[in-house]
């Protein structure tokens, strides 16, 4: 059942030339149903039938921009006649689904679906999916905005940023990992953070499915002679990004994702904090013994404090303790 539009709801017509010139109809009838028209988009009779992409047709994207900058729904009239593809209609209305709104369609101004009737199965593919982001970020583009993805792209680069870099702590890889210049995961610990097979991330990486802001392709790094990927937090929180982008994860889907590779970089963090403390330890100790040695070498402790760069006093605490624990 499609939801009643509001009253005094705004819309904006979209079209061929032959539907602009309605405009008196179409205005009485969006009245009818409590809406106002606000702008009118027209492209020329059959451009949207001889276009494959849609961005390829100026005054869709220039509709989308308007739509999505205003918050404003968009209503095309005649859309079969007008939009000729089914895939066309169906793809703007994903777009602005993105952005909370409705593409409103024929002369009643109903919602179009957001479930069944527009062919689910061609949705999930690859293809379709793409064709929808590239729509999407033309028409962002073309307002001069930035989607909720980007923002969060541009928030982790930030904190990456200034956060200071940790070294990698004891691990059980073999030794050509050692041109590794960070922490870095297997394919396998890769698609455990993505809840997926070992399967999933090779047929992303081949197909491509992972990719930047500007549409090059997210590769993992390569290491030792064998070439084997491995896959640092960067590389994971892109491919999340990517799959959120092209509605291959929902938004908690990304959040999920994002909270176990943060999780797993506190792991690695308390690991090398307690590696690090375990050998300052062990050098304290190494240190004690040194300094009781060169003591009952007949070296004074004064002499033993200038060269350890210690205090005097400092010096005499770790004698005492180390006989104490004779």
């Amino acid at each position: 059942m499609t939801k009643p539009i509001h009253t005094n709801k705004t819309v904006i017509v979209l079209g061929d030339r032959d539907t602009a010139t309605r405009a008196a109809k179409l205005t009485e009838k969006a009245a009818e149903h409590g809406a106002t028209i606000t702008e009118t988009h027209a492209f020329d009779m059959g451009e949207a039938a001889s276009h494959h992409d849609l961005t390829d047709v100026e005054e869709v994207v220039t509709a989308l921009r308007s739509a999505i900058s205003t918050r404003t729904d968009i209503w095309v009239p005649f859309p079969m006649p007008d939009l000729c593809r089914e895939q066309h209609v169906r793809r703007l209305s994903l777009v602005l689904q993105r952005h909370g709104l409705d593409l409103l369609l024929g002369r009643e101004l109903a919602p179009c679906p957001t479930t069944g009737g527009y062919n689910e199965v061609d949705f999930a593919l690859r293809s379709e999916v793409r064709a929808v982001d590239t729509l999407d970020h033309a028409a962002i583009a073309s307002a001069g905005m930035v989607t909720l993805s980007e923002e969060i792209e541009r928030a982790l680069t930030e904190a990456a940023e200034q956060s200071p870099e940790s070294p990698a702590g004891p691990t059980n890889e073999p030794a050509d990992d050692a041109d590794v210049p960070e922490k870095s995961f297997s394919t396998t610990e890769a698609a455990q953070f993505f809840g997926e097979s070992v399967q999933w991330i090779y047929s992303g990486l081949r197909e491509k499915l992972f990719t930047h802001l500007d549409g090059s392709a997210i590769e993992p790094i390569r290491v030792g002679t064998s070439g084997r990927r491995r896959f640092t937090m960067a590389v994971l929180r892109d491919m999340a990004l990517s799959c959120y982008r092209r509605g291959i994860f929902s938004q908690d889907q990304l959040e999920e994702v994002l909270a176990k590779l943060s999780l797993a970089e506190i792991a690695q963090l308390a690991a090398d904090l307690a590696a690090k403390e375990t050998a300052a330890k062990a050098i304290r100790t190494t240190l004690s013994g040194k300094i009781v040695q060169a003591k009952d070498a007949g070296l004074s402790s004064y002499a033993i404090a200038k060269e350890a760069g210690l205090s005097q006093p400092r010096v005499m605490q770790i004698i005492k303790g180390s006989k104490e624990h004779a």
